[in-house]
């Protein structure tokens, strides 16, 4: 079940090296060249990887992984120049129920240094390319998995989410992504960032192909009766994307869908303050053994080491805090939704040289806004999609994000599935204004 549109192209033939999921991964090509103009790949697979024969769910979908879990004999970068860890375990049950449903191993994807920054930029420049505009950040962690995406270099890429890091790529680079319930997908073979906020999840061009996806982990078919509108996150947020929540609304109203307005941004203050704990608390200690080696960025270490004043007791004492906020707000959330509509981020995409720390236009807000309107939703363990539903006067992506409780995966992939077709092409901007539209910039 390819997506519609894909334009990946073919890579050099060469014996499958395996026979099995778990066999060898010979890699024949890495880096930006002219199979991978954008840089979003670390190491790209011979044709056919992986994949399985007969009529499967995901026959003929190449997939590319975020290159921060163990597949094969793959030991991944997780961002790094070179291999931080060892032994992350056994190859990951997730990619290989890919693979057995058919998907063909395409490669592994570039991301941020150990998935700590949500920009889609290193610290040293380096970055893939938002095949939108290159002058402007493709989102992340994940941001090879989005641009292999939207480039059309894949039908589906496996990235993971800690605090919105498949949600901020999928609206800057305007491919959709799914963020599981947490804890239903498996993360063995995963590099761990903050295991209490980690998942797991995918990104495609269409929604449909998610939904297929989620079949395999989540086999029971929801829908979505009444939506929950977080009106009062509509103040704030840049007149494009209010303007793309309003129409995203009348959208939901034209499917005879209920809704009914909440006002949530408390909840997201609340938040705030025991998710940064767990990131930063949880982060320095999975990376712990990595300061007496000489594998991290200096800007790196330093942002790791906020995390060493962050105690046991204050790491328990957070998660106590997001318990009981998530005992409170799916109860007033979700007694009367089935789930929550809000936009992925407050702002349009911000530029790189906006988020490149030294630049004469940075500014720490940019960093702060990206993640704004999605790290609640780790802290809390629902399940949250993505969708992009327009673009702005640049001609950029912009995407909304449905939330639910825990276990509703499937429903908000309903919905969102609706809305993709009621958007119709995502070149209909809700701007008349294309110029920047799909170029790249040198």
């Amino acid at each position: 079940m390819a997506a519609s549109g894909s334009t990946r192209p073919k890579l050099p033939l060469s014996p499958n090296p395996m026979g099995n999921p778990a066999g060898s991964l010979s890699v024949i090509d890495a880096g930006v060249n002219g199979l991978d103009p954008f840089g979003a790949f670390v190491a790209r697979m011979p044709e056919g990887t992986g994949s399985m024969p007969g009529q499967r769910a995901l026959a003929d979908v190449s997939l590319a992984v975020k290159d921060l879990l163990v597949f094969g004999d793959r030991v991944p970068l997780c961002g790094l120049a070179s291999a931080p860890f060892d032994d992350l375990g056994p190859s990951s049950p997730v990619v290989r129920r890919l693979v057995e449903a058919g998907a063909s191993l395409a490669g592994f994807t570039t991301l941020t240094a150990l998935a700590y920054e949500p920009s889609g930029s290193n610290h040293d420049g380096t970055r893939p390319f938002n095949p939108w505009n290159s002058n402007y950040v493709c989102g992340g962690s994940s941001s090879g998995s989005a641009v292999a995406v939207a480039a059309g270099l894949v039908d589906l890429a496996v990235g993971s989410d800690t605090a919105g890091s498949l949600r901020i790529p999928a609206h800057c680079t305007g491919v959709a992504s799914w963020k599981p319930t947490y804890e239903l997908l498996s993360l063995a073979g995963v590099m761990p960032l903050a295991p209490s906020l980690d998942c797991l999840g995918f990104m495609a061009r269409d929604v449909a192909l998610l939904d297929v996806v989620a079949g395999l982990f989540a086999p029971e078919v929801q829908q979505v009766n009444r939506v929950a509108i977080a009106i009062d996150l509509m103040d704030g947020c840049d007149p494009e994307i209010a303007a793309m929540f309003d129409r995203t609304i009348r959208m939901v109203h034209a499917l005879t869908i209920g809704t009914g307005d909440v006002a949530i941004r408390s909840l997201l203050a609340q938040a705030d303050g025991p998710v940064f704990q767990l990131l930063q608390g949880e982060a320095y200690r999975s990376f712990a053994s990595l300061f007496t080696k000489d594998v991290l960025p200096p800007e790196l270490a330093r942002r790791l080491q906020k995390g060493a004043s962050i105690s046991d007791a204050d790491l328990v004492h957070a998660r106590e805090v997001l318990g009981r906020l998530y005992e409170e707000w799916s109860d007033r959330l979700f007694a009367d939704h089935d789930c929550l509509l809000l936009p992925v981020m407050p702002v349009t995409t911000p530029t790189v040289t906006a988020c490149t720390q030294g630049h004469a236009d940075f500014a720490p807000r940019h960093l702060y806004a990206l993640s704004e309107f999605t790290r609640f939703v780790n802290g809390l363990g629902w399940p949250a999609v993505a969708v992009p539903m327009g673009l702005d006067g640049r001609g950029l992506p912009m995407a909304m994000q449905i939330v639910g409780p825990k276990g509703s995966d499937r429903a908000l992939l309903s919905l969102a599935k609706q809305l993709q077709v009621l958007r119709g092409d995502l070149t209909d901007s809700l701007s008349t204004h294309y110029d920047r539209a799909g170029t790249i910039s040198s």
